[in-house]
């Protein structure tokens, strides 16, 4: 299928692109590696009046390390990302997530920004970045904004950017004594997963002290699992207490039946994920089922 008519631009600098998402009588979408958008519009999902490519802005391009965060331009190629001795080192876990994401070709075109922005709630990244416990920078005329993970994914698809702001940065804090772990169920390598999984542990003296368990394709949007996480803090990384961490992620899970699983396969593939990435993590010898 071809997508409907549609006007085309290119802008080259930050400030031309703000301008023609400020113009909120046109309805206008963001195209970055075009991996979602442009399949949405040939099955006519999306019909947009006006297709804004950013690949011509330079600035939002690029990656660097500041004081405690590695902060990735929106329009950074994943590919690019994965090869950043700066993710590798202070963002290690995006890393993981991003050896997840489809294919070479896919990696090769898409961008950091656009897989977060366009929130899929099995995307990789949003997991990851939940999981981080990252933020992003939006900027519009008014100026910018940091909305922190867990305030930017509100439903399937949809974020509290606003139709007026771009966004340009996505902040990756750095723990370095986190150990982090990632993993997922699809049916073939490559396609959209059926749950995914990330995990970020501190361990000092045989205990949790710190813990983050972000899932994906188990809701509208990536979820947090705070219960398991308080849970985690009560013990140490022994193949028991794994275990009953991810039983407490499958029990308060409720996910819906589709064409692709039903609900209660999903909470079991959660359970697995997560005792497994806990395993991976902090080298624990487990029997993981």
């Amino acid at each position: 299928m071809k997508p409907p008519r549609f006007r085309y631009v290119r802008p080259e600098t930050l400030d031309e692109l703000i301008e023609l998402r400020a113009n909120e009588e046109v309805d206008s979408v963001i195209l970055a590696g075009g991996q979602s958008l442009i399949p949405m519009m040939n099955f006519r999902l999306a019909r947009p009046e006006l297709v804004i490519d950013i690949g011509g802005v330079e600035e939002l391009r690029g990656i660097r390390r500041t004081e405690g965060q590695v902060i990735i331009g929106a329009g950074t190629r994943q590919s690019v990302a994965m090869s950043s001795p700066d993710v590798v080192d202070g963002a290690p876990l995006i890393i993981e997530a991003l050896r997840h994401v489809g294919h070479v070709a896919i990696r090769n075109r898409g961008t950091v920004g656009g897989s977060i922005a366009h929130a899929d709630p099995a995307a990789e990244l949003p997991v990851a970045l939940l999981a981080l416990d990252g933020s992003v920078v939006a900027q519009g005329r008014s100026g910018r904004r940091t909305i922190p993970a867990t305030e930017l994914f509100e439903t399937a698809f949809m974020t509290s950017l606003r139709p007026s702001e771009v966004l340009v940065e996505v902040n990756l804090p750095v723990r370095r004594a986190a150990r982090v772990a990632f993993g997922e169920i699809t049916r073939r390598q490559g396609d959209f997963a059926l749950v995914v999984a990330a995990v970020s542990a501190t361990v000092d003296d045989g205990r949790f002290t710190d813990v983050r368990i972000a899932l994906g394709g188990v809701s509208d949007v990536p979820t947090r699992c705070i219960a398991a996480e308080e849970a985690a803090l009560e013990g140490g990384p022994t193949a028991a207490h794994i275990r009953e961490v991810a039983h407490l992620v499958a029990d308060d899970l409720d996910p819906r039946d589709d064409f692709h699983a039903t609900g209660n396969y999903r909470k079991k593939v959660a359970a697995v994920l997560v005792e497994r990435a806990f395993v991976e993590a902090c080298d624990v010898l487990a029997e993981v089922a």
